[in-house]
């Protein structure tokens, strides 16, 4: 996988979503043809050049890594957000937490992860 572009960012954040992607985990997330494994990558470069940040937000929608990995049903990454510090209750821009994108996609398995890692129940999206 290319990580980094001529000017250090990671070249796949010049496609649809920010191009001045803050953060190289939530841009691998984030590109179209990404898999579970090029984010786990992406995560584990971040923690290896010492500037991961588990909790930061990219794309229009400002979503986390962990929002998107339960967007995505990624359960192996959604593990190693949450044993690395992921909020489990950061919303995006739409108020849409991980709990309620796991619920979305009836993916039981994270919801109860989530669950047992402190996800709000109560916690509803801006439309309620």
């Amino acid at each position: 996988m290319n990580i980094d572009n001529e000017h250090g960012n990671p070249a796949y954040c010049e496609g649809n979503h920010d191009p001045t992607c803050p953060n190289r985990l939530v841009c691998s997330c984030l590109r179209e043809q990404s898999t579970e494994d090029d984010a786990i990558t992406a995560l584990l470069q971040e923690e290896r050049r010492g500037v991961l940040d588990v909790n930061a937000v990219g794309g229009r929608n400002q979503q986390t890594a962990l929002l998107i990995s339960c967007e995505n049903n990624w359960m192996r990454l959604a593990v190693m957000l949450m044993d690395k510090g992921a909020d489990v209750n950061k919303p995006d821009n739409w108020g849409r937490t991980p709990l309620i994108n796991s619920c979305y996609n009836d993916n039981l398995e994270m919801s109860r992860l989530l669950l047992d890692n402190g996800a709000d129940v109560n916690k509803a999206n801006n439309i309620g």
